[in-house]
Protein backbone atom coordinates (compact mmCIF):
# COMPACT_ATOMS: atom_id res chain seq x y z
CA UNK A 1 0.00 0.00 0.00
CA UNK A 2 1.20 3.51 -0.74
CA UNK A 3 0.04 7.09 -0.96
CA UNK A 4 -0.65 7.96 -4.59
CA UNK A 5 -0.68 11.76 -4.29
CA UNK A 6 -3.44 13.60 -6.23
CA UNK A 7 -4.23 11.43 -9.25
CA UNK A 8 -7.34 13.31 -10.42
CA UNK A 9 -6.33 16.86 -9.43
CA UNK A 10 -9.22 17.49 -7.03
CA UNK A 11 -6.91 18.51 -4.17
CA UNK A 12 -7.22 15.26 -2.20
CA UNK A 13 -4.68 12.46 -2.11
CA UNK A 14 -5.40 8.93 -3.25
CA UNK A 15 -4.25 5.55 -1.90
CA UNK A 16 -3.13 2.58 -4.03
CA UNK A 17 -3.15 -0.98 -2.65
CA UNK A 18 -1.77 -4.15 -4.22
CA UNK A 19 -3.11 -7.71 -4.01
CA UNK A 20 -0.43 -9.80 -5.72
CA UNK A 21 -2.32 -13.10 -5.33
CA UNK A 22 -5.60 -11.73 -6.63
CA UNK A 23 -7.52 -13.80 -9.18
CA UNK A 24 -9.87 -11.99 -11.53
CA UNK A 25 -10.06 -14.12 -14.65
CA UNK A 26 -6.51 -15.49 -14.41
CA UNK A 27 -5.13 -17.38 -11.41
CA UNK A 28 -2.79 -15.30 -9.25
CA UNK A 29 -2.54 -12.57 -11.87
CA UNK A 30 -2.62 -9.96 -9.12
CA UNK A 31 -4.66 -6.79 -8.77
CA UNK A 32 -4.25 -3.21 -7.63
CA UNK A 33 -6.91 -0.86 -6.29
CA UNK A 34 -6.94 2.94 -6.33
CA UNK A 35 -9.02 4.52 -3.53
CA UNK A 36 -9.86 8.18 -4.15
CA UNK A 37 -9.61 10.85 -1.46
CA UNK A 38 -12.57 13.03 -0.44
CA UNK A 39 -13.22 15.71 2.19
CA UNK A 40 -14.38 12.88 4.45
CA UNK A 41 -11.30 10.73 3.88
CA UNK A 42 -10.53 7.80 1.61
CA UNK A 43 -13.62 5.95 0.40
CA UNK A 44 -14.38 2.79 -1.59
CA UNK A 45 -16.83 4.73 -3.77
CA UNK A 46 -15.55 5.02 -7.33
CA UNK A 47 -12.66 2.64 -6.67
CA UNK A 48 -10.50 1.81 -9.73
CA UNK A 49 -9.37 -1.81 -10.17
CA UNK A 50 -6.24 -2.47 -12.23
CA UNK A 51 -4.99 -5.76 -13.69
CA UNK A 52 -2.76 -7.06 -16.52
CA UNK A 53 -4.52 -10.36 -17.38
CA UNK A 54 -1.58 -12.77 -17.11
CA UNK A 55 -1.79 -15.79 -14.82
CA UNK A 56 0.83 -15.91 -12.07
CA UNK A 57 2.27 -12.46 -12.82
CA UNK A 58 1.86 -11.30 -9.19
CA UNK A 59 0.84 -7.83 -10.33
CA UNK A 60 0.59 -5.54 -7.29
CA UNK A 61 3.58 -6.99 -5.42
CA UNK A 62 4.83 -3.41 -5.17
CA UNK A 63 2.92 -0.14 -5.54
CA UNK A 64 4.16 3.44 -5.32
CA UNK A 65 3.53 7.04 -6.16
CA UNK A 66 5.46 7.83 -9.37
CA UNK A 67 5.36 11.62 -9.21
CA UNK A 68 4.40 13.25 -12.50
CA UNK A 69 6.25 11.44 -15.28
CA UNK A 70 4.54 13.29 -18.16
CA UNK A 71 4.34 16.76 -16.64
CA UNK A 72 0.57 17.23 -16.93
CA UNK A 73 0.07 18.09 -13.26
CA UNK A 74 -1.75 14.89 -12.35
CA UNK A 75 0.06 12.41 -10.11
CA UNK A 76 0.94 9.02 -11.59
CA UNK A 77 1.41 5.62 -9.94
CA UNK A 78 3.80 2.69 -10.54
CA UNK A 79 2.93 -0.97 -10.00
CA UNK A 80 5.25 -3.97 -10.22
CA UNK A 81 4.55 -7.50 -11.52
CA UNK A 82 7.79 -9.42 -10.79
CA UNK A 83 6.70 -12.76 -12.32
CA UNK A 84 5.42 -11.30 -15.59
CA UNK A 85 6.62 -13.09 -18.74
CA UNK A 86 6.85 -11.52 -22.19
CA UNK A 87 9.58 -13.20 -24.22
CA UNK A 88 11.71 -13.96 -21.14
CA UNK A 89 10.35 -16.08 -18.30
CA UNK A 90 9.74 -14.16 -15.06
CA UNK A 91 11.54 -11.08 -16.34
CA UNK A 92 9.08 -8.87 -14.51
CA UNK A 93 7.24 -5.72 -15.47
CA UNK A 94 6.67 -2.18 -14.18
CA UNK A 95 3.45 -0.47 -15.22
CA UNK A 96 3.11 3.30 -14.86
CA UNK A 97 -0.50 4.52 -14.84
CA UNK A 98 -1.04 8.18 -15.70
CA UNK A 99 -3.42 10.41 -13.76
CA UNK A 100 -6.05 12.64 -15.34
CA UNK A 101 -9.05 14.78 -14.41
CA UNK A 102 -11.16 11.61 -14.44
CA UNK A 103 -8.68 9.49 -12.48
CA UNK A 104 -6.47 6.71 -13.81
CA UNK A 105 -6.22 6.81 -17.60
CA UNK A 106 -3.59 5.35 -19.90
CA UNK A 107 -0.50 3.39 -18.91
CA UNK A 108 2.98 2.61 -20.16
CA UNK A 109 5.10 -0.46 -19.39
CA UNK A 110 8.80 -1.09 -19.01
CA UNK A 111 10.53 -4.48 -18.80
CA UNK A 112 14.22 -5.49 -18.56
CA UNK A 113 14.22 -8.34 -21.13
CA UNK A 114 16.33 -10.50 -18.77
CA UNK A 115 15.27 -14.04 -17.88
CA UNK A 116 14.30 -14.38 -14.21
CA UNK A 117 15.16 -10.78 -13.27
CA UNK A 118 11.80 -10.22 -11.51
CA UNK A 119 11.81 -6.49 -12.20
CA UNK A 120 9.06 -4.74 -10.29
CA UNK A 121 9.67 -6.65 -7.08
CA UNK A 122 10.01 -3.12 -5.70
CA UNK A 123 9.11 0.22 -7.29
CA UNK A 124 9.40 3.82 -6.13
CA UNK A 125 9.13 7.35 -7.37
CA UNK A 126 12.68 8.58 -7.88
CA UNK A 127 12.07 12.32 -7.88
CA UNK A 128 13.44 14.35 -10.77
CA UNK A 129 16.86 12.71 -11.00
CA UNK A 130 18.00 14.43 -14.20
CA UNK A 131 16.43 17.84 -13.50
CA UNK A 132 14.32 17.96 -16.67
CA UNK A 133 11.05 18.84 -14.94
CA UNK A 134 9.60 15.33 -15.17
CA UNK A 135 9.54 12.73 -12.39
CA UNK A 136 11.46 9.48 -12.79
CA UNK A 137 10.74 5.92 -11.59
CA UNK A 138 13.07 3.39 -9.93
CA UNK A 139 12.49 -0.38 -10.10
CA UNK A 140 14.28 -3.20 -8.29
CA UNK A 141 15.09 -6.53 -9.99
CA UNK A 142 16.54 -8.72 -7.20
CA UNK A 143 17.38 -11.71 -9.44
CA UNK A 144 18.90 -9.84 -12.36
CA UNK A 145 22.04 -11.55 -13.70
CA UNK A 146 23.71 -8.86 -15.78
CA UNK A 147 27.27 -9.70 -14.65
CA UNK A 148 27.08 -12.17 -11.80
CA UNK A 149 24.37 -14.74 -11.15
CA UNK A 150 21.35 -13.21 -9.39
CA UNK A 151 23.33 -10.16 -8.29
CA UNK A 152 20.27 -7.99 -8.67
CA UNK A 153 19.96 -4.52 -10.12
CA UNK A 154 18.13 -1.24 -9.75
CA UNK A 155 16.88 0.42 -12.93
CA UNK A 156 16.03 4.08 -13.45
CA UNK A 157 13.31 4.94 -15.97
CA UNK A 158 13.33 8.63 -16.91
CA UNK A 159 10.11 10.57 -17.30
CA UNK A 160 8.88 11.99 -20.62
CA UNK A 161 10.84 9.24 -22.45
CA UNK A 162 14.05 11.09 -21.49
CA UNK A 163 13.41 13.72 -24.16
CA UNK A 164 13.51 16.97 -22.18
CA UNK A 165 16.18 19.58 -21.60
CA UNK A 166 17.10 20.93 -18.19
CA UNK A 167 14.01 22.47 -16.55
CA UNK A 168 15.06 22.22 -12.93
CA UNK A 169 12.16 23.20 -10.67
CA UNK A 170 12.64 23.19 -6.92
CA UNK A 171 11.70 24.70 -3.59
CA UNK A 172 14.03 26.87 -1.49
CA UNK A 173 14.25 28.33 1.97
CA UNK A 174 13.35 31.99 2.14
CA UNK A 175 17.02 32.85 1.56
CA UNK A 176 16.59 31.57 -2.04
CA UNK A 177 19.90 29.73 -1.64
CA UNK A 178 19.27 26.56 0.38
CA UNK A 179 17.02 23.99 -1.39
CA UNK A 180 14.56 21.89 0.61
CA UNK A 181 12.16 19.09 -0.30
CA UNK A 182 8.64 20.31 -1.00
CA UNK A 183 7.16 18.44 1.96
CA UNK A 184 9.49 20.22 4.39
CA UNK A 185 8.90 23.37 6.42
CA UNK A 186 11.18 26.39 6.64
CA UNK A 187 11.20 26.98 10.42
CA UNK A 188 13.35 30.10 10.02
CA UNK A 189 10.68 32.09 8.16
CA UNK A 190 6.95 31.98 8.88
CA UNK A 191 5.97 34.32 6.04
CA UNK A 192 7.75 33.18 2.88
CA UNK A 193 9.28 30.20 1.13
CA UNK A 194 11.17 30.24 -2.14
CA UNK A 195 10.71 28.63 -5.54
CA UNK A 196 13.09 28.41 -8.46
CA UNK A 197 12.67 27.39 -12.08
CA UNK A 198 15.17 27.21 -14.94
CA UNK A 199 13.45 29.04 -17.76
CA UNK A 200 14.28 28.59 -21.46
CA UNK A 201 12.56 29.92 -24.54
CA UNK A 202 11.54 27.95 -27.66
CA UNK A 203 12.57 30.94 -29.79
CA UNK A 204 16.11 31.11 -28.37
CA UNK A 205 17.17 34.34 -26.70
CA UNK A 206 14.40 36.42 -25.15
CA UNK A 207 13.13 37.59 -21.78
CA UNK A 208 10.70 35.84 -19.49
CA UNK A 209 9.06 35.99 -16.09
CA UNK A 210 7.41 33.48 -13.80
CA UNK A 211 3.75 33.01 -13.03
CA UNK A 212 2.91 30.64 -10.23
CA UNK A 213 -0.10 29.24 -8.42
CA UNK A 214 -0.07 28.08 -4.79
CA UNK A 215 -2.82 25.99 -3.15
CA UNK A 216 -3.02 24.09 0.11
CA UNK A 217 -3.91 20.43 0.57
CA UNK A 218 -7.57 19.77 -0.11
CA UNK A 219 -7.68 22.54 -2.73
CA UNK A 220 -7.30 21.81 -6.48
CA UNK A 221 -5.36 23.93 -8.93
CA UNK A 222 -7.47 26.13 -11.19
CA UNK A 223 -8.74 24.92 -14.55
CA UNK A 224 -10.63 21.87 -15.76
CA UNK A 225 -8.50 20.11 -16.72
CA UNK A 226 -5.81 21.86 -14.72
CA UNK A 227 -3.42 21.79 -17.68
CA UNK A 228 -5.62 24.31 -19.55
CA UNK A 229 -5.63 26.98 -16.83
CA UNK A 230 -4.13 30.40 -17.58
CA UNK A 231 -4.79 31.69 -14.04
CA UNK A 232 -2.01 32.33 -11.54
CA UNK A 233 -1.68 33.53 -7.95
CA UNK A 234 1.38 35.71 -8.44
CA UNK A 235 3.72 37.04 -11.13
CA UNK A 236 7.36 38.12 -11.21
CA UNK A 237 7.87 41.84 -10.71
CA UNK A 238 10.30 42.15 -13.63
CA UNK A 239 11.33 40.44 -16.88
CA UNK A 240 14.57 38.43 -16.88
CA UNK A 241 16.95 37.90 -19.80
CA UNK A 242 16.93 34.11 -20.24
CA UNK A 243 20.07 33.98 -22.41
CA UNK A 244 20.75 31.06 -24.73
CA UNK A 245 21.16 28.21 -22.20
CA UNK A 246 18.33 29.42 -19.97
CA UNK A 247 18.33 31.04 -16.53
CA UNK A 248 17.01 29.98 -13.13
CA UNK A 249 14.52 32.57 -11.89
CA UNK A 250 13.89 32.53 -8.12
CA UNK A 251 10.95 34.12 -6.33
CA UNK A 252 9.69 34.52 -2.76
CA UNK A 253 6.22 33.07 -2.21
CA UNK A 254 3.81 34.03 0.58
CA UNK A 255 2.74 31.19 2.84
CA UNK A 256 -0.96 30.56 3.36
CA UNK A 257 -1.68 31.13 7.09
CA UNK A 258 -3.14 28.15 8.91
CA UNK A 259 -1.76 25.47 6.59
CA UNK A 260 1.33 23.31 6.92
CA UNK A 261 1.83 22.04 3.40
CA UNK A 262 1.49 23.78 0.07
CA UNK A 263 1.26 22.60 -3.51
CA UNK A 264 2.62 24.93 -6.14
CA UNK A 265 3.21 25.07 -9.85
CA UNK A 266 5.09 27.54 -12.02
CA UNK A 267 5.25 28.45 -15.69
CA UNK A 268 7.22 30.90 -17.81
CA UNK A 269 5.53 33.82 -19.55
CA UNK A 270 7.19 35.21 -22.71
CA UNK A 271 6.70 38.81 -23.94
CA UNK A 272 3.77 39.19 -26.31
CA UNK A 273 5.69 41.28 -28.85
CA UNK A 274 8.05 38.32 -29.41
CA UNK A 275 5.38 35.66 -29.89
CA UNK A 276 6.59 34.65 -33.34
CA UNK A 277 5.45 31.09 -32.67
CA UNK A 278 2.23 32.12 -30.89
CA UNK A 279 3.37 30.65 -27.58
CA UNK A 280 2.89 33.03 -24.67
CA UNK A 281 3.37 30.51 -21.85
CA UNK A 282 5.41 27.40 -21.20
CA UNK A 283 3.67 24.36 -19.76
CA UNK A 284 3.07 24.18 -16.02
CA UNK A 285 5.86 22.67 -13.90
CA UNK A 286 4.73 21.17 -10.62
CA UNK A 287 6.88 21.58 -7.52
CA UNK A 288 5.29 18.75 -5.54
CA UNK A 289 6.17 16.24 -8.26
CA UNK A 290 9.28 17.67 -9.83
CA UNK A 291 11.47 18.80 -6.95
CA UNK A 292 14.83 17.04 -7.01
CA UNK A 293 14.77 13.79 -5.05
CA UNK A 294 11.42 14.56 -3.44
CA UNK A 295 8.59 12.08 -3.93
CA UNK A 296 5.92 11.31 -1.39
CA UNK A 297 5.68 12.13 2.29
CA UNK A 298 8.67 12.43 4.57
CA UNK A 299 9.00 9.78 7.33
CA UNK A 300 7.72 12.38 9.80
CA UNK A 301 6.17 15.80 9.33
CA UNK A 302 7.24 17.85 12.35
CA UNK A 303 4.75 20.63 13.05
CA UNK A 304 6.37 22.18 16.13
CA UNK A 305 9.22 21.74 18.61
CA UNK A 306 9.46 23.96 21.67
CA UNK A 307 10.70 24.01 25.26
CA UNK A 308 10.11 25.83 28.51
CA UNK A 309 11.71 25.94 31.95
CA UNK A 310 9.46 24.38 34.61
CA UNK A 311 9.98 23.67 38.31
CA UNK A 312 10.72 19.98 37.66
CA UNK A 313 13.10 20.66 34.77
CA UNK A 314 13.00 21.79 31.12
CA UNK A 315 9.82 20.59 29.40
CA UNK A 316 10.17 19.72 25.69
CA UNK A 317 7.05 19.55 23.53
CA UNK A 318 6.71 18.55 19.89
CA UNK A 319 3.92 17.58 17.49
CA UNK A 320 3.76 15.65 14.22
CA UNK A 321 1.12 15.99 11.51
CA UNK A 322 1.95 12.59 9.97
CA UNK A 323 4.35 9.70 10.50
CA UNK A 324 5.41 6.89 8.22
CA UNK A 325 7.55 4.00 9.51
CA UNK A 326 8.78 6.22 12.35
CA UNK A 327 10.50 4.24 15.12
CA UNK A 328 11.59 6.69 17.84
CA UNK A 329 12.57 10.23 18.79
CA UNK A 330 15.95 10.89 20.40
CA UNK A 331 16.33 14.03 22.53
CA UNK A 332 19.75 15.69 22.62
CA UNK A 333 21.06 18.59 24.72
CA UNK A 334 24.06 20.91 24.51
CA UNK A 335 25.22 23.93 26.46
CA UNK A 336 27.18 25.45 23.58
CA UNK A 337 24.91 24.68 20.56
CA UNK A 338 27.66 22.43 19.20
CA UNK A 339 28.42 19.36 21.32
CA UNK A 340 25.16 17.49 21.89
CA UNK A 341 24.57 14.55 24.26
CA UNK A 342 21.63 12.14 24.27
CA UNK A 343 19.31 12.72 27.25
CA UNK A 344 16.36 10.47 26.41
CA UNK A 345 14.29 8.51 23.89
CA UNK A 346 10.54 8.56 23.19
CA UNK A 347 8.80 5.85 21.10
CA UNK A 348 7.08 7.08 17.92
CA UNK A 349 3.69 6.04 16.54
CA UNK A 350 5.16 4.23 13.47
CA UNK A 351 2.19 5.16 11.25
CA UNK A 352 -0.11 8.16 11.67
CA UNK A 353 -2.05 10.62 9.52
CA UNK A 354 -3.34 12.78 12.38
CA UNK A 355 -1.84 15.34 14.74
CA UNK A 356 0.12 13.69 17.57
CA UNK A 357 1.61 15.49 20.58
CA UNK A 358 4.74 14.35 22.45
CA UNK A 359 6.51 15.55 25.61
CA UNK A 360 9.74 14.91 27.49
CA UNK A 361 10.88 16.34 30.82
CA UNK A 362 14.62 17.01 31.14
CA UNK A 363 14.82 16.66 34.92
CA UNK A 364 18.62 17.10 34.91
CA UNK A 365 18.61 20.39 32.98
CA UNK A 366 21.40 22.71 34.14
CA UNK A 367 20.96 26.34 35.02
CA UNK A 368 21.56 28.77 32.20
CA UNK A 369 20.91 28.36 28.50
CA UNK A 370 20.47 24.83 27.12
CA UNK A 371 20.16 23.89 23.44
CA UNK A 372 17.97 21.00 22.31
CA UNK A 373 17.41 19.12 19.10
CA UNK A 374 15.16 16.22 18.14
CA UNK A 375 16.52 13.29 16.14
CA UNK A 376 13.78 11.29 14.36
CA UNK A 377 14.79 7.72 13.54
CA UNK A 378 12.95 5.65 10.92
CA UNK A 379 12.54 1.86 11.14
CA UNK A 380 15.14 1.42 8.39
CA UNK A 381 17.69 3.47 10.34
CA UNK A 382 17.41 6.74 8.41
CA UNK A 383 17.37 9.92 10.49
CA UNK A 384 15.96 13.44 10.26
CA UNK A 385 17.19 16.25 12.50
CA UNK A 386 14.95 19.03 13.83
CA UNK A 387 15.95 22.69 14.11
CA UNK A 388 17.81 23.56 17.33
CA UNK A 389 15.82 25.32 20.06
CA UNK A 390 17.02 26.92 23.29
CA UNK A 391 15.59 27.01 26.83
CA UNK A 392 16.78 29.46 29.47
CA UNK A 393 16.74 28.09 33.00
CA UNK A 394 17.59 30.82 35.50
CA UNK A 395 18.41 30.50 39.15
CA UNK A 396 15.54 31.63 41.33
CA UNK A 397 17.75 33.17 44.02
CA UNK A 398 18.97 36.23 42.09
CA UNK A 399 18.32 39.31 44.24
CA UNK A 400 18.81 42.84 42.86
CA UNK A 401 19.24 45.86 45.15
CA UNK A 402 18.76 48.68 46.02
CA UNK A 403 15.11 48.99 45.05
CA UNK A 404 14.64 51.11 43.10
CA UNK A 405 18.08 51.39 41.49
CA UNK A 406 19.58 54.89 41.43
CA UNK A 407 23.38 55.30 41.21
CA UNK A 408 24.44 51.67 41.40
CA UNK A 409 23.13 48.21 40.57
CA UNK A 410 24.08 45.33 42.88
CA UNK A 411 22.95 41.73 43.11
CA UNK A 412 23.33 38.54 45.10
CA UNK A 413 23.66 35.16 43.34
CA UNK A 414 25.17 32.55 45.71
CA UNK A 415 27.49 29.93 44.24
CA UNK A 416 27.81 31.59 40.83
CA UNK A 417 30.47 33.93 39.45
CA UNK A 418 29.21 35.77 36.37
CA UNK A 419 31.87 37.37 34.15
CA UNK A 420 29.66 39.64 32.10
CA UNK A 421 26.46 41.66 32.56
CA UNK A 422 24.03 42.99 29.98
CA UNK A 423 21.22 45.46 30.67
CA UNK A 424 18.29 45.66 28.26
CA UNK A 425 15.74 48.44 28.07
CA UNK A 426 11.98 47.91 27.79
CA UNK A 427 12.32 47.53 23.98
CA UNK A 428 14.90 44.75 24.38
CA UNK A 429 17.81 46.93 23.27
CA UNK A 430 21.21 46.55 24.93
CA UNK A 431 22.10 49.71 26.86
CA UNK A 432 24.91 48.31 29.04
CA UNK A 433 27.35 45.47 28.24
CA UNK A 434 30.28 45.21 30.66
CA UNK A 435 32.85 42.75 31.98
CA UNK A 436 32.56 42.15 35.71
CA UNK A 437 35.08 42.26 38.54
CA UNK A 438 32.42 42.28 41.27
CA UNK A 439 28.68 41.70 41.62
CA UNK A 440 27.79 45.27 40.82
CA UNK A 441 27.58 47.90 38.09
CA UNK A 442 28.33 51.39 39.31
CA UNK A 443 29.19 54.80 38.00
CA UNK A 444 28.13 56.83 35.03
CA UNK A 445 26.69 53.96 32.94
CA UNK A 446 24.00 53.36 35.60
CA UNK A 447 23.44 56.97 36.47
CA UNK A 448 22.74 58.02 32.87
CA UNK A 449 19.93 55.48 32.44
CA UNK A 450 16.51 57.10 32.13
CA UNK A 451 13.85 56.21 34.66
CA UNK A 452 11.99 53.05 33.69
CA UNK A 453 11.99 49.25 33.60
CA UNK A 454 15.12 47.26 32.62
CA UNK A 455 16.32 43.66 32.50
CA UNK A 456 19.64 42.42 33.92
CA UNK A 457 21.24 39.36 32.29
CA UNK A 458 24.23 37.66 33.91
CA UNK A 459 26.54 35.57 31.72
CA UNK A 460 29.35 33.10 32.54
CA UNK A 461 32.76 32.65 30.91
CA UNK A 462 31.29 30.32 28.25
CA UNK A 463 28.72 32.95 27.24
CA UNK A 464 25.96 30.94 28.86
CA UNK A 465 23.14 32.83 30.57
CA UNK A 466 23.15 32.24 34.31
CA UNK A 467 20.23 34.37 35.41
CA UNK A 468 18.04 37.29 34.45
CA UNK A 469 15.74 39.58 36.37
CA UNK A 470 13.89 42.84 35.90
CA UNK A 471 14.56 45.99 37.91
CA UNK A 472 13.31 49.57 38.05
CA UNK A 473 15.57 52.61 37.62
CA UNK A 474 14.46 55.70 39.48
Amino acid sequence: MAGASDVNGDGFYEVVAGADQGTFGQANEGLAFVFYGTPGGTTAAGITTLQIDQAGANFGTSVSEAGDVNGDGYADIAIGAPLYTNGQANEGLVVVYLGSSSGISTNSTVEPDLVGARSGFSVAGGGDVDGDGYSDVIAGAPYSSSGAAQEGSVRLYRGNDALSRNRLTRQYLADLVSPISTNSTDYTNTVYFGIGHRARSPIQRTTGRLRWEVVHEGQPFSGSPITNSVASSYISAAWTDLGLPGFQIKELVLKDPGFIRYKWRVRVEYPMHKMIDGQRYSRWFYGYASAVGDIGILPVELVSFSGSAEQEGNLLLWATASEKHTDRFILERATDADHFDVIGTVPAAYESSQLLNYRFMDAQAPNGLSYYRLRTVDTNGSEVMSPVISVLRVKDDLVIYPVPVRNELRWSLPGVDPTRAIVLDAMGRSVIDVRLSMNAITGRCIQKLSAGSYTLILIDELDGILARSRFVKD
